[in-house]
């Protein structure tokens, strides 16, 4: 399924209207028409936005995971260590400070190839690698603001 066929799918499930989702987004109901029609694609804010909305990964939207669960930060990280410690073994990578994007373009590449078979694009991991960056600092933004209170 495209990001469009998910969005639309959700938005249904949920019984939003587009331009319900257009509001908590912040953009025109034409805007949600053209995600879901193909035409256009959100920026990773409004991606991350919607992903929040529908309690559902990125991954998701995107079309990299057919899994609709959204794990805690805490969980996450745990995961997201083991996970990433996993596939530099077997890619002969070893996590370190030195080397932290090296790990990240292999865990990514590694569940790609899982997930479809084939290895992804160089593109396609970059964009992913941007997308989970960004949702894990907002996690962590998060978390802080939290702790502040």
């Amino acid at each position: 399924m495209t990001f469009a066929d998910r969005l639309k799918e959700l938005r249904e499930e949920k019984g939003v209207t587009q331009q319900e989702l257009a509001n908590y987004l912040g953009v025109g109901r034409p805007t949600v028409a053209g995600y879901e029609t193909k035409n256009k694609q959100p920026d990773f804010e409004k991606l991350i936005n919607i992903a929040k909305y529908f309690n559902v990964p990125t991954d998701y939207l995107l079309g990299i995971s057919d899994s609709r669960i959204v794990y805690h930060a805490a969980e996450e990280h745990q995961a997201e260590r083991h996970v990433a410690e996993g596939s530099a073994t077997d890619y002969n990578v070893k996590p370190s400070a030195d080397n932290e994007d090296d790990v990240w373009e292999t865990q990514l590449a590694a569940n790609m190839e899982a997930e479809y078979g084939q290895k992804p694009s160089p593109e396609m991991v970059a964009m992913a690698k941007k997308i989970y960056k960004s949702v894990l600092k907002e996690i962590a933004d998060e978390e802080a603001t939290k702790k502040n209170k």
